[in-house]
């Protein structure tokens, strides 16, 4: 048996004990999932950008697991380690070093606020909703203002919620990338959990949107970012050096096809619908 040591997210050190299964499989990762397919563990190995439910290898045994993970005959989570049975092999994941992706901040500044969106300003980009990244920066034209202005009132926001949870394509639907940035700014500025109660119905169900959009939906909720989004809110929180920007977004916009740029949309629109004057705006 091949025993390592893992680095992993500290909600995993709690799961129940129980089967798992390999639910999907790419080119540097792959994802496994409990019975009920809301729970997924990613296993990765570029710590570089940490992910809810991630486990990271070291880089030769990630690989060598990789090659063997389509011919998996068993996996068990059993006391705070994965057991992996694959044809060829049989891997004990020790999760040993926890690291936390909660949102503890909170408040935002309004010139750190003004540099970002600044540094949006610069970014040539098309979200998965076929809009033109530069046309959500503004509060007046932008192509989803009414959808936003019906997400911000509780009485109309299971319409908004609707509208957004699963719409788009890929394995991260865009619509679900718009709204876990929305929650990070929602949860950085107000603490109002309304959404979440919208939310959370379409979650539990699998007929809305993808088992990986649910996985991540569910952490975001529970205020649970990657940490490339943490360090955007840090940033708002006046963390670091103004120059950073750059560098967090690249970041935050490097996942995925557009699922990166379709989050930080959510994160625009929030900041811009809730804490931009129409003078201000950019």
């Amino acid at each position: 048996m091949r025993k390592i040591q893992v680095k992993a997210e500290r909600t995993l050190f709690g799961l129940p004990n129980g089967q798992w299964y390999v639910h999907s499989i790419f080119k540097h990762t792959f994802n496994m999932t409990d019975r009920k397919h809301i729970s997924l563990i990613l296993i990765a190995t570029d710590q570089k950008k940490l992910l809810p439910g991630g486990v990271y290898l070291p880089e030769k045994d990630f690989y060598d697991l990789l090659a063997q993970i389509k011919d998996t005959k068993e996996i068990t989570y059993l006391d705070q380690s994965i057991f992996i049975e694959t044809t060829f092999e049989r891997w004990q994941l020790v999760l040993s070093k926890a690291y936390d992706i909660r949102l503890l901040k909170s408040g935002i500044t309004d010139r750190r606020v003004a540099l970002f969106l600044d540094a949006c300003q610069k970014l040539d980009k098309l979200t998965g909703l076929d809009i033109q990244f530069h046309d959500l920066l503004s509060k007046n034209h932008s192509p989803l203002k009414d959808q936003i202005f019906q997400l911000m009132n509780p009485s109309t926001a299971q319409e908004a919620v609707r509208y957004f949870i699963g719409r788009g394509r890929g394995l991260t639907p865009s619509g679900d990338d718009f709204l876990i940035g929305w929650l990070l700014i929602n949860w950085l500025t107000s603490q109002e959990d309304y959404l979440n109660d919208l939310i959370r119905p379409k979650i539990i169900d699998d007929n809305f949107t993808t088992d990986i959009s649910r996985h991540y939906l569910n952490h975001a909720i529970h205020k649970r970012f990657s940490s490339a989004l943490l360090d955007i809110a840090g940033y708002l929180d006046g963390q670091g050096a103004d120059k950073d920007i750059d560098n967090f977004l690249q970041n935050a916009i490097d996942y995925g096809n557009t699922s990166g740029i379709d989050t930080i949309s959510g994160v625009v629109s929030a900041l811009i619908f809730n804490h931009v004057t129409d003078q201000a705006e950019v």
